[in-house]
């Protein structure tokens, strides 16, 4: 987030051209930092959201309708970058462990390393896939 805010005052100030490219530089590298610190953060609850989903009976079926709602608020987050789609993905996984299984996978890896644009295609995908 200091990255984040320190960027914004630099674009405010205005910045020569130049200068973007070292600004993209560091915007990146703080990312990939907090993906690398994120993703064994994210690997420990999947077991827990899965035995959760199972305690709640969310394996015993799948609402479709409910199911493509959900994608489609993810996507709408990912598509215009916005970090709450980490809080979003973390409740839809949640709800969909069970149901959806190694269907998930793809999008969990994404979802790990920060990559919203190949999120984005998962979520695609997912609703292209026949219902279960």
């Amino acid at each position: 987030s200091a990255v984040a805010a320190q960027s914004e005052r630099r674009v405010k100030v205005g910045l020569a051209v130049p200068d973007h490219v070292a600004l993209l530089q560091e915007i990146n590298a703080a990312v990939e930092a907090t993906a690398q610190s994120l993703a064994p953060v994210l690997q420990q609850f999947r077991p827990v959201q899965a035995l959760a989903a199972e305690g709640s009976g969310a394996a015993t079926g799948l609402d479709r309708r409910q199911l493509e709602g959900d994608v489609q608020t993810l996507m709408a987050l990912l598509h215009s970058s916005d970090m709450m789609a980490l809080e979003t993905y973390a409740r839809f996984q949640q709800a969909y462990a069970a149901s959806l299984a190694q269907a998930l996978d793809p999008l969990d890896a994404a979802m790990a390393s920060l990559d919203f644009e190949t999120a984005l295609a998962h979520c695609k995908a997912l609703l292209e896939e026949p219902a279960p």
